[in-house]
C-alpha cells in the first residue's frame, strides 16, 4: 500500500512538468470551439488541496485548474493553500460550504505531498466487524466495514473529508 501512495505521489508531483507541456500544445480554432462548447462550460466547480492549486502560484506560472478554466470556461471556486494537508482541507470543505455556492458541479481535491512530507502515518482505511442482518427472512451474519474518521492517519483524515463534503454534496 505504500508503494501505491508514493506512486500516487510522484503523479501529482509531476503536475508543474505537465502543466508546461500542455501549454505549449497549440489548439486549432475547432478543437477551441468544440471545448468552449462542452457541458463544462459555465459550470461551477470547486478546488480543494495544497500548493498545487494555490491561487499564489507557487512554483509554476499557471495551474491545472486554470488550463481547466480556459479550456472548459468553467467557474472556478479555489480553497487550496501552500502546505495544506489532508487535515487543512476539512476546514477548506466548511469554508466552500459556509460560501453557499448555488448549483455546485463538481469538487476536485488535491493533496497528500504535506501529509507524506509530516510522516502522517497511513492508518487504515476501514474497520471490518461482523453484525447480523435479515436475509431473504433468514438472521445471517454478515462482514461489515466502517470508515475510519480521524485527524491523525492518512485514510482518516481522507475519510474524515470525504464524509463531511458527501454529506454536504450529496449530488457531486
Amino acid at each position: 500500500m505504500r508503494i501505491l501512495v508514493n506512486i500516487l505521489l510522484w503523479l501529482l508531483s509531476c503536475q508543474y512538468v505537465l502543466a508546461q507541456a500542455v501549454s505549449s500544445i497549440p489548439l486549432s480554432s475547432q478543437e477551441k470551439n468544440r471545448l468552449y462548447n462542452s457541458q463544462w462550460n459555465g459550470r461551477k466547480v470547486a478546488f480543494l488541496g495544497d500548493s498545487i492549486t494555490d491561487k499564489k502560484r507557487i512554483g509554476t506560472n499557471y495551474l491545472y485548474w486554470e488550463y481547466l478554466v480556459d479550456w472548459l470556461s468553467i467557474a472556478p471556486y479555489v480553497y487550496g493553500k501552500s502546505g495544506h494537508t489532508w487535515k487543512d482541507l476539512l476546514q477548506q470543505s466548511e469554508a466552500l460550504v459556509a460560501d453557499g455556492i448555488d448549483s455546485l458541479s463538481t469538487i476536485v481535491l488535491f493533496a497528500g505531498t504535506n501529509d507524506f512530507n509530516s510522516s502522517v502515518p497511513l492508518g487504515t482505511l476501514f474497520k471490518e466487524d461482523y453484525v447480523f442482518v435479515n436475509h431473504n427472512g433468514n438472521r445471517v451474519e454478515r462482514k461489515r466495514r466502517t470508515f475510519t474518521l480521524n485527524h491523525e492517519s492518512y485514510y482518516g483524515r481522507i475519510n474524515t473529508v470525504f464524509h463531511y463534503l458527501k454529506s454536504k454534496f450529496p449530488e457531486q
